[in-house]
């Protein structure tokens, strides 16, 4: 099992779940809405909770984003670290970030 992104300290909001990446979606940077230039969303094959149904992966963490994608195509399962409060940059809270 991969362990995707960082494990959080001491922080409330944040949450984990299992699973395999079921759904993969990547921006590229020349979307014209800026904030979801180079994106990456995940959907597990579980269900996230907290009102979570996708995760966001910022376009500056590659190396997240290298995981998520070696883990989707190798059909591995992964623990996701996620927060609830943190929203989609355009502003929809089912879109949780990565913690």
């Amino acid at each position: 099992m991969l362990a995707l992104l960082l494990i959080p300290v001491c922080h409330a909001a944040v949450t984990s779940v299992s699973g395999t990446i079921a759904l993969m979606r990547d921006t590229t940077l020349l979307q014209p809405d800026g904030r979801l230039q180079g994106l990456t969303l995940l959907q597990l094959s579980f269900p996230y909770g907290s009102g979570c149904n996708w995760a966001w992966i910022n376009s500056t963490d590659n190396r997240a984003a290298g995981t998520a994608l070696a883990a989707k195509l190798s059909g591995a399962s992964v623990t996701i670290w996620y927060d609830n409060t943190i929203v989609s940059p355009w502003g929809e809270t089912d879109i949780c970030g990565i913690a």
